[in-house]
Order: structure tokens, then C-alpha cells, then sequence
């Protein structure tokens, strides 16, 4: 992490804005490296885009992430398909999936 802007001067003077689905939902101080944003409806979907503004009201690029809240609703995909046939029948075998399909438990 950059601890200084490119003319030398200390960069300690910014915040970190936090977008959810567009609309900003919090500022936070320098340093803070988390942040908790409650309030949200079981899953769904929210796209965050994180940025830092400095003293001068500049914005760095966003970093965005998309999460669903309390897991994804849709599940993984089934595991170790194998298949064999015969000439009248096929044979399946797989294995079940563990997680959904953002990996938290199902």
C-alpha cells in the first residue's frame, strides 16, 4: 500500500466511500480496512464499488464485488459426473453438491 502520492507528500489525509448498488452507503476513515453493512433482505443479490477519496474530493478507481446476503439462493452444480451405457441402458452416477454456487453452505 502506497504511503506517500507521487509528489512525495504523505497520503493520510483520505476516506474510503462504500457504494451499494450505486448509492453511497458509508464513509470511513483511513486505516479502517472492514466494514459491516447491515439491514439487508436474505438473499439478495448487492453489487459494492469501493473507492478512495482524498482531501481534494478526488476518487480513485472502484473495486467491485457482488454478493448475496446470507449465501446465494441457487446451489453448485452437481459433482464427478461419470456415465457408462449399455445398449439399452445408460448408468449416471455423481456426486451431490455441498455448497451453493457462491460456496457457502447449502
Amino acid at each position: 500500500d502506497p504511503t506517500t502520492y507521487v509528489n512525495g507528500d504523505p497520503l493520510t489525509n483520505f476516506t474510503i466511500e462504500i457504494y451499494r448498488d450505486g448509492a453511497n452507503v458509508a464513509s470511513v476513515a483511513s486505516g479502517t480496512e472492514t466494514y459491516s453493512d447491515g439491514g439487508l433482505t436474505d438473499g439478495q443479490m448487492y453489487q459494492y464499488t469501493v473507492y478512495a477519496k482524498d482531501s481534494n474530493d478526488s476518487l480513485s478507481s472502484g473495486v467491485d464485488v457482488s454478493a448475496y446476503a446470507g449465501g446465494s439462493p441457487v446451489p453448485a452444480a452437481p459433482e464427478n459426473l461419470s456415465g457408462s451405457a449399455t445398449t439399452t441402458e445408460a448408468q449416471l452416477s455423481w456426486s451431490d453438491p455441498s455448497t451453493q454456487s457462491d460456496g457457502t453452505p447449502l
